[in-house]
């Protein structure tokens, strides 16, 4: 399969932050609420009902930065597709 990226809301931003740093998201709302762009990268499998269903890799987004003028927050979920997932959020 391959790893796509899509841009993503603040909402979704938030569960997938939430995941990753394994906080509610109530606890990471607020560097969702800060991005000014947001990306996700997934990768569509068959489910058990042999329906396609999105399966989630990771996620960044950018937020402003006083000192450098923006950065980059997120990550990829470990797994065989962490590379790949890395790789395409940087492209």
């Amino acid at each position: 399969m391959t790893v796509q990226v899509e841009r993503l809301s603040g909402d979704g931003l938030t569960t997938v932050l939430a995941a990753l740093y394994d906080a509610p998201p109530e606890a990471v709302a607020w560097m969702a609420d800060v991005c000014t762009a947001a990306w996700v990268a997934f990768e569509v499998q068959s489910g058990e009902d042999g329906e396609p269903r999105e399966v989630v890799l990771g996620a960044a987004g950018t937020r402003p930065s006083p000192a450098h003028g923006a950065e980059l927050l997120g990550g990829v979920f470990s797994g065989p597709l962490r590379e790949g997932a890395a790789l395409a959020l940087a492209d």
